[in-house]
This record gives structure tokens, C-alpha cells and sequence, in this order.
């Protein structure tokens, strides 16, 4: 009689019957990643920046705002002490001329105090303005004034104006209060939700880029700080421009 096989999965030549491993999809696509990580990495940064038209149109618009920006935060304090306060940083320190140039880093402190206080105060006020003026109008509204204090502040004070440049720079809590809100308004109203992180990532970058091209602006150039202030008067002026002639997109009015 023929002997039966038994039940530990004998094949009959040795060996116990045993299945194939199997390889699940995602496992599957990661190994092929991991083969060509350079490739992947390069794809995931071109995916990062595949923006649409309106978010590269935003990005174009913001950067050149905070080009503004960051010419007065940077520059405004060495401005108040060469140009308002006839003080001299390479002067000898203790001298009157020092200490004047000294005296404007506390003077630009308190603008900043009272600036912040503005936009704290004109805060709760963006949200109504909204609704009547409309997003795209008040980021114009927002860089026009910006463009117009760093003009004013740029050509028109003189030595011993503290007070009147005090009171100029300390409105510029306004659109500051603007710059820092409605930018990230209109991704949460026009980007996908799975695409908000992403998108508001790419809008910061475009705000740490300015700030490097200013440094390197004056790096290469040594321009005095009141240039540097028509500088920004310049790039903000052409932001509110664009912001009314270039529509981001047709939703956002």
C-alpha cells in the first residue's frame, strides 16, 4: 500500500511547501524610491514649488512688499541716528556725536512700541474693512502706505524732527497689521486644504527672500540708510500698484 503524506508539509522531496513572501504596493513604491533617492528628492522639490498662477502672482506681490519691510526694519534705526539725530557711529565713543547716534536706538524702540499698539488696536477693525474695501484693495491700501511714510521719511526729515519722524514711523502699525494677515487670508480662501501647509510654506519663503536680498543689496552697494529707505518706498509703491492692475484671482476682490 502507498504510504499517505503526512500532515508537516512534506513535498515528497525533503522539503516543507512553504509560500512565496508577497510585497505589499506601498512597500513596494518606497523600495523604488529609496532606489533612486536623488530623483526623489529633486521631484519632491519641484513639486514643492509646481505652484499655480495666482500663488506665484501672490508670492511676486508679498516679496516685493517685505523688500519694503525689511529696508525700514533693518535700516530705520541707523536712519533716526544719521539723519534725524546728527549722531555719527564712527565717531569716538562718549562723544556727542556717538550718543546721538546711541540716543536713536531708543527712540526707534519706542516707535516700535507705538506701532505695535496701533496695530493691536486696528486689529479687530481689519475684518470690517474687509468686507466693504475688499482684500485686494487693502493690501494696496496696506503698501501705499508703507510706500509713502518711507518716502516722506526719506526725503522730507530733517535734523531735529524727532518728534514729527516718532509719529511717521509709529503709523506704520497699520499696514503692518495688513501685511501679517490678509497674504495668509487669501491661500486659506484659494488653496485646497491639502494644499494649505504646503502653500503657506512657499509664502514664508518668499518672505525670507527679501530680507537676504536687502543684506546683500547693501553689502554690495554700501548705500546710506536714507537710499535704502527709497529703496523699500520703491518696491512697496510698485506692490500696491500690482495689486490693483493684476487681479490675484477673480475671487478675491
Amino acid at each position: 500500500s502507498s504510504s499517505s503524506r503526512d500532515d508537516s508539509g512534506d513535498n515528497g522531496n525533503g522539503r516543507d511547501d512553504q509560500e512565496a513572501p508577497t510585497i505589499a504596493p506601498e512597500a513596494a513604491e518606497r523600495m523604488m524610491e529609496d532606489g533612486g533617492k536623488g530623483g526623489s528628492v529633486v521631484a519632491k522639490v519641484a513639486r514643492f514649488f509646481d505652484l499655480p498662477l495666482w500663488m506665484r502672482t501672490l508670492c511676486l506681490m508679498n516679496g516685493l512688499v517685505w523688500v519694503g519691510w525689511f529696508c525700514f526694519l533693518f535700516f530705520a534705526a541707523d536712519f533716526i541716528g544719521i539723519f534725524v539725530e546728527g549722531g555719527d557711529p564712527h565717531a569716538s565713543e562718549h562723544s556727542p556725536a556717538f550718543e546721538r547716534y546711541q540716543r536713536a536706538q531708543h527712540i526707534f524702540s519706542l516707535t516700535q512700541a507705538c506701532s505695535s499698539a496701533l496695530m493691536i488696536a486696528a486689529g479687530p477693525c481689519i475684518p470690517w474693512l474687509v468686507v466693504r474695501v475688499g482684500v485686494r484693495r487693502m493690501l494696496a491700501l496696506a503698501s501705499a502706505l508703507l510706500a509713502l511714510v518711507l518716502c516722506v521719511a526719506a526725503n522730507a526729515l530733517r535734523v531735529g524732527q524727532t518728534t514729527a519722524c516718532s509719529i511717521l514711523f509709529s503709523f506704520l502699525g497699520l499696514p503692518w497689521a495688513v501685511t501679517m494677515s490678509l497674504p495668509y487670508v487669501v491661500v486659506s480662501q484659494l488653496g485646497r486644504e491639502s494644499e494649505r501647509g504646503r502653500l503657506m510654506g512657499v509664502l514664508n519663503i518668499f518672505v525670507v527672500l527679501p530680507s537676504f536680498l536687502v543684506l546683500a543689496m547693501v553689502g554690495l552697494t554700501s548705500m546710506q540708510s536714507n537710499h535704502i529707505l527709497q529703496v523699500g518706498f520703491v518696491t512697496a509703491a510698485a506692490a500696491s500698484s500690482l495689486w490693483l492692475i493684476k487681479p490675484v484671482h477673480p475671487q478675491i476682490t
